[in-house]
């Protein structure tokens, strides 16, 4: 069984590539803003529907990245509030 100091080390470890991960998924949230802004303005005016589903499929990416985000921060949190009892 694992000490209360390698506990509390391996939750700050685990906080800290969380955190980068959550930094790398903010950046790849940034890359497709900046692709979809470019899909609208290069398709402007043409009411295809496929355009509209492609836009759709990329605003559905872009929340889900947001959910993800916020579900890792969450789980830091929550391993935090667990160190901290000890």
């Amino acid at each position: 069984m694992a000490s209360i100091e390698e506990v509390k080390a391996g939750i700050n470890q685990f906080g800290q590539q969380t955190q980068q991960n959550v930094a790398q998924l903010r950046a790849v949230h940034q890359s497709l803003e900046q692709s979809l802004s470019m899909l609208r303005a290069v398709t402007a005016g043409t009411g295809h529907p496929a355009v509209g589903e492609a836009i759709a499929r990329m605003e559905q990416v872009r929340a889900k990245l947001d959910e993800a985000s916020q579900l890792a921060m969450g789980a830091v949190e929550a391993t935090r509030q667990y160190a901290s009892g000890f």
